[in-house]
């Protein structure tokens, strides 16, 4: 079933309410879903049902990881299970992970970020095969060891390949960079414009000549400046180009917000990217947009050109994938499709070339699905050892 993107995004479920199930395509032992570690709702599975909590918010809170492990608790009681194996995210210094690690359970499961939310998705519509699944997030752990979030995968339940990926910037200063916007659109500029700086200077005035400073040390020394090809980072990017957000953010998600608000309806125009050796490369793009910045043209107009060309580009890297390997339904998933302008734009362009495109229809494509994606990853490697 596919979904019709007209409608309503899922809401994140309210507590104090018994969670309605989710139909699993496979059957197997209780498993627990344990989520990630900001955002989470975990999630336990009774034979062919899943049962996903509410969100437990950020577990790095000790108030909510005490109610996250009461609800565990509670939740297995409720249902008369108690969960045999713990599926958790790749990364080792989650709480989730310390959780999983550190209880009674029978067997652990390890489930990358990514192939989690392309799981759920797939879940939720009853998917049990190989599909393309676009994965656009903030971040998460990949298997290389740098962080992954714009990710285009081939991918059953069981497994995954990455297929290609989104142009990796650094992240100056680590999580500080996602609180502070205008760092990664340095970092970007940085490595697009061989300038000495000039063009970063220019284009973002507000960071002051010390910041700019130690920042490029920082990138140039390889300085807690990780690599990534966060999605939710470059529309951090842009929307720092165009002034659309402050220094600091109120809120996670607030740049990709303003950015989307203030597009404008009236263009179809499509920024040029490259896509090499499982590469997609915006870099065409910023420098394009960084003309656009000296020449006046108007935010509105850059902020729909730029949602008009991730689509375009998303779906001409399915097209070569298409024609490599023959797939032809796409899922999408993670927390940059919460942009509605994007969804429906991607799926119009995915569905005009002969895809099959699917999306979360039960439950938010942000962290808040991944349990249901990993306790799916989890039924699906045990099935397939039986």
């Amino acid at each position: 079933m596919k979904t019709d993107l007209k409608n309503k995004q899922p809401l994140t479920r309210s507590r104090g309410t018994m969670p309605e199930p989710v139909n699993m395509p496979l059957d197997g032992p209780c498993v627990l879903g344990c989520g990630t570690e900001g955002n989470n709702a975990f999630c336990i599975t009774s034979g062919k049902k899943a049962y996903v909590s509410p969100n437990n918010g950020d577990l790095t809170h000790y108030a909510n990881y005490k109610a996250y492990l009461d609800s565990i608790n509670e939740l297995s009681a409720l249902l008369k299970v108690q969960p045999e194996t713990a599926a958790h995210d790749m990364h080792p210094d989650y709480v989730t992970t310390r959780y999983a690690r550190q209880s009674a359970f029978e067997k652990l499961t390890a489930v990358q970020h990514h192939h989690a939310h392309i799981a759920a998705c797939m879940t939720e519509h009853n998917l049990n095969e190989t599909v393309i699944g676009i994965a656009l997030d903030g971040m998460g752990l990949g298997d290389d060891g740098t962080l992954w979030g714009g990710e285009f995968l081939t991918a059953n339940l069981a497994d995954y390949k990455r297929a290609c990926h989104f142009k990796q910037y650094h992240l100056p200063g680590g999580d500080q960079a996602t609180i502070h916007p205008h760092r990664m659109a340095l970092s970007c500029l940085l490595t697009e414009f061989d300038d000495d700086g000039k063009t970063a200077k220019r284009v973002l005035p507000a960071i002051d000549s010390e910041t700019h400073r130690i920042i490029r040390h920082m990138i140039e020394n390889k300085l807690r400046s990780p690599l990534t090809s966060s999605a939710g980072r470059l529309f951090d990017i842009v929307s720092a180009m165009l002034g659309l957000c402050g220094d600091e953010i109120a809120h996670p998600g607030e740049p990709a917000i303003n950015l989307q608000n203030a597009a404008a309806e009236d263009t179809d125009f499509v920024y040029p990217f490259d896509i090499s050796n499982g590469i997609l490369d915006f870099g065409p793009m910023i420098r394009q947009i960084v003309s656009d910045i000296d020449n006046c043209t108007d935010k509105g107009r850059i902020s729909s050109a730029f949602h008009n060309t991730v689509a375009s580009a998303a779906a001409a890297v399915c097209d070569k994938i298409r024609s490599a390997e023959g797939i032809k339904k796409v899922v999408l998933s993670g927390g940059v499709f919460q942009n509605v302008r994007l969804l429906n734009l991607m799926t119009r362009m995915l569905d005009e070339t002969g895809f099959e495109t699917y999306s979360h229809f039960l439950l938010p494509p942000s962290d808040i699905s991944i349990a249901l994606g990993q306790a799916a990853v989890a039924l699906a490697r045990r099935a397939g050892k039986n």
